[in-house]
């Protein structure tokens, strides 16, 4: 029997309000997340990123923002419709969020297990006593030392790493299904990041959930995801199993990202660069989003790249995109992207993808 997604968002769509009229920031976004995996969602600042992630737990500010249309489907509910009452109890206890900025993300004058305690106060009926010790016991989950006397500690006394792991340990404290973690390791120096992400994939295994990654860094999706979504301008245009997206990229966007990883190889050589700028939301192109900085599109094939924008449809049985130039496109159909887990090991690296 096929397995049944955690999560399903379909045809989500987003706008803020601007000076004289909606600006779009999210335009028709379809994504699946099953249970155990590992989705990242990749792409430039101000593709949509950060305001798909913020849709799923309505967090996006009314106004300016208005989710204009769409379902978010989790656990056989459309998160859309729940009554403001049922939706606190999704928020943090089913479906909790690590943001941005560690440095900024916590409450400068509650100590630390204030804000833990509040949390789990919040989704759980245990006595105060057992309450204390549970927080203790999410700080010492996320490696942090000494956690009792942390617990008494403000967030001006302990450094960025720390506020990280004490961000996960808030979002972890009542055992979420999902968590989104939200450009984890902004602001932290490289070895902090590697910890922090080691210590994620850590407790993803350990607490049987899933994961969504928001990032723009493609070596940390290649080390942490099972399922990779690629935006460009408010719309995914490639969705595919970690493996097959790396091997065989086929938007000329996601080629472009790929190119600009710096190698070692490659010494004394300047970085590859994707020419052009992204378009503004006010004034998005007719027809592909991508056109005015595409490689691919020429000749006849620039009228249809001008005129009509591609939808995302599924190439093979791991791998879907929106791009008139992919190979098979005009014959393939629209189906919801998302892959299960696999259940056995891909021998080359050992580590854990998306289904065949």
């Amino acid at each position: 029997m096929p397995e049944t997604p955690l999560l399903s968002v379909q045809n989500l769509q987003i706008s803020f309000r601007g000076e004289d009229a909606l600006v779009p920031a999210v335009d028709g976004v379809s994504f699946s997340i099953y249970p155990r995996q590992t989705l990242a969602i990749v792409g430039e600042s101000g593709c949509g990123k950060s305001v798909t992630a913020m849709s799923i737990l309505r967090l996006i500010p009314t106004p300016p923002g208005k989710i204009i249309a769409g379902e978010i489907i989790f656990n056989g509910q459309d998160l859309l419709k729940l009554p403001e009452k049922a939706m606190r109890r999704v928020r943090g206890g089913q479906i909790a969020m690590i943001f941005q900025e560690p440095m900024t993300s916590l409450n400068p004058v509650m100590t630390i297990g204030d804000q833990i305690l509040e949390a789990i106060f919040l989704h759980q009926r245990l006595p105060a006593r057992q309450a204390v010790k549970l927080a203790a016991e999410s700080l010492r989950q996320v490696g942090i030392a000494d956690p009792e006397r942390r617990l008494g500690e403000y967030p001006h006394q302990i450094s960025g790493g720390m506020k990280q792991r004490v961000m996960i340990a808030m979002a972890l404290a009542c055992h979420p299904q999902i968590l989104i973690a939200d450009e984890p390791t902004t602001a932290l120096d490289v070895t902090i990041q590697a910890q922090i992400l080691e210590l994620l994939s850590t407790l993803k295994t350990k607490n049987n959930m899933s994961v969504l990654l928001i990032t723009h860094d493609l070596g940390v999706v290649a080390e942490n995801a099972d399922v990779v979504a690629i935006m460009y301008a408010g719309r995914i245009v490639e969705f595919a199993d970690v493996y097959e997206l790396y091997a065989n990229p086929l938007h000329p966007y996601t080629r472009g990202l790929l190119a600009c990883v710096p190698r070692l190889s490659q010494t004394n050589q300047r970085l590859t660069t994707i020419p052009g700028m992204v378009p503004n939301a006010r004034n998005w192109p007719t027809g592909c989003r991508f056109e005015p900085r595409c490689t691919d599109c020429k000749d006849e094939a620039r009228t249809q790249c001008l005129s009509h924008l591609p939808i995302l449809r599924q190439i093979n049985e791991r791998h879907w995109v929106a791009t008139f130039s992919a190979p098979g496109y005009a014959d393939a159909k629209f189906t919801l992207p998302g892959l299960p887990v696999r259940r056995n090991k891909t021998p080359a690296t050992g580590r854990m993808g998306a289904t065949d």
